[in-house]
């Protein structure tokens, strides 16, 4: 049995569509009725792809591989996380894109997430916070995030904040993420801003929502498609000529100072769909490349200490396999201020305060080390520690705006984002680490 509804892009109708009333799966795609606001790489050479439309809507769901989804499955009595987009509307707060139940005159200033409320049972039920009510509000953007990791969104002082957890055994990923917010501030590259946050005995990172009403995330995934690869493209130069045909003129350089940052923190996971483009949902017209997010699968995340500081090459996406070749597409580096990459051991040190007892002092050690021979590699080791050396780097209080505490309203009685980091995790690092070696982590096809 099929339910049908248009889709909406703000209260744009695009298409009509039938959906399995079981699964939330796109069955047909029965009209398109604006086909210029169809979402990008559903149209490939000027010719409506039904595949791929279908494929962009499975790819809204909650994907199978997200952590701890049983219990969502399990509470919700589901199969499938598709089922839940129907719940929302298919609402997400990476763009403007909705579903409209046929034979309804719902508008998008009635339902959308960037103006009204929204429901924290999801989010609660991802984070194991069961409950016995058998009320449960389906209606929330947790419906349609994307990655593996534990997240989900709050409302704080009105502003629309993602929460996101880290992986076993490290757990390190929010530091990373504020790490590399940090470092971005001092190099002047555009960046979505992370903080830690403190919940019932574990720390997460905390970042505002970077689009809006008039301003949408396409990922590049889709961007990449949009036009076909020359014979002596590669994927670098062809991502941006895609984004320079479509009016983005400086993409070279915004991806180039991405690239850069994933060389310093060796970032493993810069997939196609953790970077991108904004646009204004109502023009269609591009705004340029979105700011830098997601750069928590980096600085050995998920390696043990030793080889942290072993490695000699560093697994990247999405342009190379390794960092060492990946930098080199970058032909421009004069932009650095390499002052600014002298405090990087200080910016460790203070991200991981107060966690030095599960971390350990070695492993923010290695960590240190290692990007400071990846650094010393890049610009020449004996130029980079001389003016290391000459610049005498004291602590900068600006870490303080990272760490310091946020007054908080209307998220949980519970939690509140704060610079005090948990002192105990639910489990320790010992015992994380005795057993990581019985356990296998493939993250290559996985999204954060």
């Amino acid at each position: 049995m099929t339910n049908n509804y248009k889709l909406m892009h703000k209260d744009i109708p695009v298409a009509t569509l039938s959906l399995d009333s079981d699964n939330g799966r796109m069955v047909d795609v029965k009209k398109i009725i604006t086909p210029e606001h169809l979402p990008l790489g559903t149209v490939i050479n000027n010719i409506f792809n039904s595949k791929e439309l279908k494929s962009w809507w499975d790819g809204r769901s909650i994907p199978a591989s997200r952590d701890k989804i049983e219990l969502l499955l399990k509470k919700l009595d589901i199969n499938d996380t598709t089922t839940l987009l129907t719940k929302s509307f298919g609402l997400s707060l990476s763009d403007c894109y909705w579903i409209q139940p046929d034979g309804t005159d719902i508008k998008w200033s009635d339902i959308n997430y960037y103006e009204n409320a929204f429901s924290v049972d999801i989010g609660n039920i991802m984070f194991g916070r069961d409950s016995e009510n058998p009320n449960i509000n389906e209606s929330s953007p947790d419906n349609t995030s994307d990655g593996w990791l534990q997240k989900r969104w709050k409302i704080s002082d009105g502003e629309r904040v993602l929460i996101k957890a880290g992986s076993q055994p490290f757990e390190q990923e929010p530091f990373n993420e504020v790490i590399a917010s940090i470092l971005m501030n001092d190099l002047g590259i555009n960046h979505v801003e992370y903080k830690l946050y403190s919940d019932q005995n574990k720390t997460y990172c905390a970042c505002p929502c970077f689009t809006s009403p008039d301003t949408e995330f396409v990922a590049a995934s889709k961007i990449y498609s949009l036009q076909k690869m020359r014979g002596s493209e590669s994927p670098y130069t062809h991502y941006i000529s895609t984004c320079e045909n479509l009016g983005i003129y400086d993409a070279r350089s915004d991806i180039d100072k991405m690239i850069f940052l994933d060389y310093v923190i060796a970032n493993s996971d810069r997939h196609y769909n953790n970077f991108g483009i904004l646009r204004n949902p109502d023009t269609l017209q591009p705004i340029g490349i979105a700011p830098i997010f997601d750069s928590g699968s980096s600085l050995g995340y998920n390696k043990r200490t030793n080889i942290i500081t072993a490695e000699k090459q560093h697994e990247s996406k999405p342009f190379r396999s390794t960092h060492q070749e990946q930098i080199k597409l970058v032909r421009d580096l004069s932009w650095v201020d390499t002052s600014k990459l002298f405090n990087f051991e200080n910016i460790v040190r203070d991200v991981f305060r107060n966690k030095e007892d599960i971390v350990g002092k070695d492993r923010i050690e290695a960590i240190t080390e290692a990007a400071n021979k990846r650094i010393n590699d890049l610009f020449g080791r004996e130029k980079y520690v001389s003016l290391k050396m000459s610049h005498n780097v004291e602590k900068d209080v600006r870490f303080d705006s990272h760490l310091s505490v946020i007054k908080e309203k209307n998220i949980d009685e519970d939690s509140e984002i704060t610079d005090s980091l948990s002192d105990k995790y639910d489990k320790e690092y010992d015992e994380y680490d005795d057993d990581y070696e019985k356990k296998s982590y493939n993250y290559d096809n996985d999204e954060r």
